[in-house]
């Protein structure tokens, strides 16, 4: 096929009859060239066209751009036949004199003449490089166009010789005389094998088809008669409807041939009927010449306007083609968004005609052939090709990009994306709610879109986890995904945490609050089982605080139970995780006997589940039984400290409540505590003696391996004390807990503090404010650091 150039007429003439039909697809025109002509020929692949000039000329022309290549000078006459090698390098001319010459046609250059010593009428020249020429002596004689050497001759004919041809394998040569007649000669042998005298007129034309199947004359009766290019039986005679016949040829198809009088017209040789005529009152063809290889048609005026055409038997593609984008996914209501430095574009493109390039922001990307299962019911005879390439994005905001497919008959379609780069915050989407609210209903559907490639994503409803997905089928980034959520009465923080592909790790968080209807339920009865209307994991806390102690031999501490309190109002604002009223047990000073903490870890913590949630916080004295070191105890309010044995708490009763009693497989303990070796030492610490080793914290610390998910964070190493300070109001490691929970512990800015965020904010800030005395330490087993310890209000 050709380039359309962008001075053709960008239109396509339909010929048809029946089954027969022919598109023309016009190319180029020029009228710069100034006839008249009196003979044409174009070269076999398409390239070049030679016109014979009345004025003595040979005029070499591009055939794509119709801009003028070469002039020829014939010298004194008019070239009387021409006629191109088979390789379209050479143009061959026949002269009045009995000249033959021949000259390249790139540059016009003259290469070599030789002569047939009589006035020529007709040349041609087969696949081999032999000459044919004929004139007015009868003779046909055959050359060699290298050389010049003559190579033979065929017998005399009875009248000069009018018009001569080749077949297409050069086997056969036919010969037109004045008398009519038309000879067939073996090329080969230089012998006559058979005369055609039936036509009345003689032919001053003769043209093979392409496949050698027929070979036509036109005669001056204006008739054209199509023989068998064999055998020579009569095939046709066609009679011109345009008049006196000035050209012929045959179209590569050999279906059709195509005939020049005042119009041009299309014949169907099967049906021996025109199915075309092309006509136009302002351009008046004078001859029509066709290219064996390109389908090309050149029409050429007798006033020497040249017209090209390709041709076609099917009509021609003229639509660009269908781009089908697989990714990423456009969004059919709004602007794609997307949390990356780059978009990765895939898709298809398809054509009726071949794919010749494919960009994106006018740069080529590769392609590779559609596989069958691509294609899917696509048709057959369609081309298809995909296409992957991963695009930067800029900077933040919108980037536009441009996907432009061209085929090869330079039709284009284009597509315009426009990709939003989003910022990390704003990568997910919260749809609903879309801000705190309050509300009657007892659930609510979050939904939210996620603009970046995600494998991961987790809900924690007031801090318990009770929706993680993984292993989700793909879809398209920002897609809409609902999660159903039932609602406890009062606060509800929800916080939804998506882990993208690369590592990101993007949290949004989001308060809403369940109204309370009628009047509020009586919990007067402790013992009364707490009933789970949610269906959701809940949150529990069981928090001790001891400052003043009933027996005098134990020192009273200043902040243990400000400690306590500050600790359990901050689990039950929002920030904390808003646990419930009935969930938090807290124990200060005289409410912190043995056996309202014993009630308080084997009863109340009973009613946990497996998914729940537990926070256990002490703050107070320990100490060790002094006739046996290794039994640890945590001193109650009603402690007697002869017998620590029957009034304290025994540490491993707080091994068997977790192996016991405790379901949640969720446990976070704090203990701003120590064991006392000298329990009357007047002494601003929690334990009363540096030298003693405080077996209480790893007692404490041991219990990491008593349960799976259990996290212990204590204030201090063993053989170290727990600190109070004045200008804190607080023990210093429940000081810094606070404050890491409030949000300096968020390092990363995220507005929400887990625990791994928590313990290194905490370490490190009593390790500094004690002058390294106090080194609060934390389990060493397995446990999840990512853990939502707290959220910060934004």
């Amino acid at each position: 096929m050709i380039r359309i150039f962008a001075t053709a007429i960008l239109f396509v003439l339909s010929l048809q009859l029946s089954a027969q039909s022919i598109y023309l697809r016009p190319v180029q025109k020029n009228s710069s060239i100034k006839g008249p002509f009196n003979a044409a020929s174009i070269s076999r692949p398409g390239d070049v066209l030679a016109l014979s000039g009345t004025d003595k000329t040979i005029h070499i022309v591009d055939a794509t751009t119709l801009n003028e290549k070469a002039v020829i000078q014939t010298g004194t006459m008019k070239a009387s036949g021409i006629a191109f090698s088979r390789d379209g390098r050479n143009i061959i001319a026949g002269l009045p004199d009995g000249t033959i010459a021949i000259w390249e046609t790139t540059r016009g250059t003259a290469l070599r003449n030789f002569t047939h010593e009589a006035s020529i009428r007709s040349v041609d020249v087969d696949q081999s490089g032999r000459v044919i020429s004929g004139g007015v002596d009868r003779t046909v004689k055959v050359w060699d166009m290298a050389t010049g050497t003559p190579m033979g001759q065929f017998p005399t004919q009875r009248s000069e010789i009018t018009a001569l041809a080749y077949s297409p394998d050069g086997k056969i040569a036919v010969a037109a005389g004045y008398g009519g007649s038309l000879t067939m000669f073996n090329a080969g042998t230089f012998t006559e094998f058979r005369t055609i005298t039936q036509s009345r007129s003689y032919a001053t034309l003769l043209t093979f088809s392409p496949d050698g199947k027929y070979f036509a004359a036109a005669h001056v009766d204006s008739t054209v008669s199509i023989w068998n290019g064999r055998n020579g039986e009569a095939i046709a005679t066609l009679r011109s409807p345009g008049g006196s016949v000035t050209s012929i040829a045959f179209h590569p198809n050999s279906k059709y041939l195509i005939s020049v009088g005042t119009a041009v017209s299309f014949w169907d040789i099967a049906s021996q009927k025109v199915f075309y005529t092309m006509s136009e009152e302002s351009f008046v063809p004078h001859f029509a010449v066709v290219a064996q290889q390109q389908d090309r048609l050149a029409v050429i005026s007798r006033s020497g306007e040249i017209r090209t055409y390709t041709m076609f038997e099917k009509k021609p593609d003229q639509n660009g083609p269908s781009i089908t984008l697989l990714s990423p996914r456009v969004p059919a209501a709004e602007p794609l968004k997307i949390f990356s430095s780059e978009v990765e574009f895939a898709g298809m493109i398809s054509d009726e005609s071949a794919i010749k390039e494919v960009t994106i922001n006018g740069t080529a990307v590769p392609t590779q052939p559609a596989t069958a299962d691509e294609r899917g019911s696509m048709n057959s005879s369609h081309s298809a090709v995909t296409f992957t390439s991963a695009q930067p994005l800029s900077a933040a905001g919108v980037n536009t990009f441009t996907i432009s497919a061209t085929d090869v008959e330079e039709n284009t379609s284009t597509q315009t994306v426009s990709v939003t780069k989003l910022m990390k915050d704003a990568s997910v989407e919260l749809v609903n709610p879309t801000e705190s609210i309050e509300t009657d209903q007892i659930s609510i559907d979050l939904q939210f879109k996620a603009w970046l490639d995600f494998t991961t994503y987790a809900v924690l409803l007031n801090n318990i986890e009770i929706v993680k997905k993984e292993n989700f089928p793909k879809k398209p980034i920002g897609t809409l995904r609902t999660e159903k959520l039932s609602l406890s009465a009062g606060l509800n923080q929800i916080q939804l945490t998506v882990n993208g592909r690369n590592g990101e790790r993007i949290r949004k968080t989001i308060n809403i609050t369940r109204r309370m209807l009628g009047a509020p339920t009586s919990i007067a009865d402790e013992n009364r089982p707490i009933r789970n209307t949610s269906g959701q994991p809940q949150r529990w806390a069981v928090v001790v605080g001891v400052s003043e102690y009933g027996n005098p031999a134990i020192k009273n501490l200043a902040y243990a139970d400000r400690d306590a309190k500050a600790f359990a109002e901050f689990l039950k604002s929002s920030a904390g995780g808003g646990f419930e009223e009935e969930r938090v047990k807290i124990l200060l000073n005289k409410d912190a006997t043995l056996q309202n903490i014993k009630t308080a870890l084997f009863n109340f913590l009973r009613q946990t589940v497996d998914k729940d949630l537990v926070v256990i916080y002490f703050a107070g004295h320990g100490a060790p039984e002094p006739a046996n070191p290794n039994n640890n105890y945590l001193l109650c309010y009603d402690t007697d400290p002869n017998a620590l044995e029957t009034s304290a708490f025994p540490m491993w009763d707080v091994n068997t409540a977790l192996q016991r009693y405790i379901p949640s497989k969720r446990v976070v303990v704090f203990t701003d505590a120590c064991h006392s070796g000298g329990i009357s030492s007047d002494i601003a610490t929690r334990g009363m003696s540096t030298t003693d080793d405080n077996m209480i914290n790893q007692y404490l610390a041991d219990l990491s391996k008593t349960k799976e998910g259990i996290i212990v964070f204590t204030a201090s190493q063993a053989g170290e004390v727990s600190q109070e300070l004045e200008k804190f109001g607080h023990g210093v490691f429940t000081y810094y807990l606070l404050e890491g929970m409030k949000g300096e512990a968020d390092f990363n800015n995220d507005y929400t503090v887990t625990i791994g965020e928590l313990m290194d904010y905490v370490e490190e800030k009593v390790k500094r404010q004690t002058s390294g005395n106090q080194h609060p330490t934390r389990n060493q087993g397995a446990y999840d650091k990512d853990l939502t310890i707290s959220l910060i209000p934004n």
